[in-house]
């Protein structure tokens, strides 16, 4: 490999950090800054390095100079507010992936990313929002499902919660997470004779005694 390629420096950084080898890619990374340091690629390469290694100011670091080098990047934009996010600067990480939002329309994990973002600082509504705003295709996704089943808990909308619950179940669902969470809520409000899948107590299990009723499951 020549030296001064530095095209070649960043493909074996990032051949390092597919392997997990990532001192080595930290190695190639910095090598390339120093043939070219006006490379944005490179900087990404060694804040998405630092940022498995745990060294998050560093990240931040490397991704700030990504970033001012190509603005109009919007994977570079998301990663500066992943790196930013992972030191729990959550408004700048905010801001940084609604850029890159703005970059690429449509983007569903670009979406994602700021429904987490917007769910670490408390804006529960707001991150519904944007999930309930992607195409219905996306909205459909289990990582999307996920998520919104976790900010209806927090908001305590526990009906839409056990509704979407309800969905990954029928689909097997594979997260014993997921899973546990929707025999704990069948139990703790079928009990109580809240929910069912549906929302609502079956017409058929009204006319049974509370005792059976307790017994029973969603239907």
């Amino acid at each position: 490999m020549s030296p001064g390629d530095v095209t070649a420096w960043i493909g074996a950084g990032f051949i390092h950090r597919s392997l997990e080898e990532n001192e080595r890619a930290l190695s190639c990374f910095h090598r390339a800054v120093e043939v070219h340091r006006g490379n944005p690629e490179a900087w990404k390469g060694l804040a998405d390095t630092y940022a498995d290694l745990g060294q998050f100011q560093m990240a931040v670091d490397a991704a700030r100079e990504a970033a001012a080098l190509a603005p109009e990047n919007p994977t570079i934009r998301a990663c500066f507010s992943a790196a930013l996010a992972s030191m729990d600067r959550l408004a700048e990480a905010q801001a940084e992936i609604e850029e890159a939002m703005r970059l690429a329309p449509g983007n569903e994990e670009y979406s994602l990313e700021l429904a987490r973002i917007m769910r670490g600082s408390g804006q529960y509504g707001a991150a519904i929002g944007v999930l309930e705003r992607m195409p219905r295709s996306s909205r459909k996704s289990g990582r999307c499902r996920k998520e919104l089943t976790i900010l209806y808990l927090l908001s305590r909308d526990y009906p839409a919660a056990v509704r979407i619950l309800g969905r990954l179940h029928e689909k097997r669902e594979p997260s014993i997470f997921f899973r546990l969470l929707f025999h704990s809520f069948v139990r703790t409000h079928a009990a109580r004779g809240r929910f069912q899948a549906s929302g609502r107590i079956s017409r058929r299990r009204r006319d049974q005694p509370a005792s059976a009723r307790r017994r029973g499951r969603l239907v």
